[in-house]
Parts: structure tokens; C-alpha cells; sequence
């Protein structure tokens, strides 16, 4: 008796779910169809332009560096046996050291996320000079709701 008491229970949760977002839906179809959008372009001068590519330039070229240091460290022995020359972490007992972390994994570690974090950079320099070349839009959102006022009288 009570599984079928708690599938009920679920039918009744789903019910009241589904009831739940359509009403949402349907009051968010009801207000967007009360606003109007009108989208624009402003046109971009010259100087915008010149420091669009520039930053494009820029950020495609942090990106390229980055990816090719990021093969170098994982491929090659360009680097020393410990990237960023760090010691490993280790634990010392009475007679015996313990290696927590090795030097090795340390400095790959801390060399793979700090070239990821330039290559994110290049990303947001690339980002910006995409958006100083290809312009600025505008949008004017206008409500048409009721706005109806009372006169006195």
C-alpha cells in the first residue's frame, strides 16, 4: 500500500510540475510579445578599426605562443627534467623521506595551467579585438504594456 501511495504521490509532483512551468512560459510569451526591439549599428571610425585588427593581431599571436610552448613542454626535453624548477613536496620521517608530489609532476602541472592561462588571455584580447572591429549594436527595447493613465475629472 505505500509504494502505490508514494507513486501517486509522484504523478501528483509531476502534474504539478509541468503545470508550474507552463504557466511560466506562458507568462513569459505574454510579456514578450508586449515589447517591440529595434536593433541598430553604429558605425565604426577608423582609429576603432586600426585597434580592432591590432588586438586581433595580438591575440591570435599570444594564442599561437602559447599552444607552441604548451607542445614544447609536453613533447620535448627543451625544458630541464623540473619545469619552473620546483622541488617536489615530501615527507620526512625518522629514517625514510616520503615524495607526496614529485618535482616533475609539480612543474608540469604548474606549467600546463600557467601557459592555459595565457592562451585565456589571447582568448580575451582576441574577444575584444573582435568587438572594436565588427562595431557596436544598438537595442532600443520599448514596453507596450498598460500604461493607460487616469484623468481626473
Amino acid at each position: 500500500m505505500d509504494a502505490s501511495a508514494a507513486e501517486y504521490y509522484k504523478i501528483i509532483l509531476d502534474i504539478l510540475v509541468a503545470a508550474i512551468i507552463s504557466i511560466v512560459l506562458l507568462l513569459l510569451a505574454r510579456r514578450s510579445r508586449k515589447e517591440k526591439t529595434f536593433v541598430g549599428y553604429r558605425t565604426i571610425s577608423k582609429d576603432e578599426k586600426y585597434v580592432g585588427y591590432a588586438l586581433l593581431t595580438i591575440g591570435i599571436v599570444i594564442m599561437a605562443l602559447s599552444i607552441i610552448e604548451l607542445i614544447i613542454l609536453l613533447n620535448s626535453n627543451f625544458y630541464s627534467n623540473v619545469p619552473f624548477g620546483l622541488t617536489g613536496i615530501q615527507i620526512s620521517s625518522e629514517n625514510q623521506t616520503i615524495d607526496l608530489v614529485s618535482a616533475h609532476l609539480l612543474g608540469y602541472s604548474f606549467g600546463i595551467s600557467f601557459w592555459l592561462l595565457i592562451f585565456s588571455g589571447g582568448g580575451k584580447t582576441l574577444s575584444l579585438g573582435m568587438d572594436l572591429f565588427m562595431g557596436t549594436q544598438l537595442k532600443l527595447t520599448k514596453n507596450e504594456g498598460n500604461n493607460s493613465k487616469r484623468r481626473p475629472g
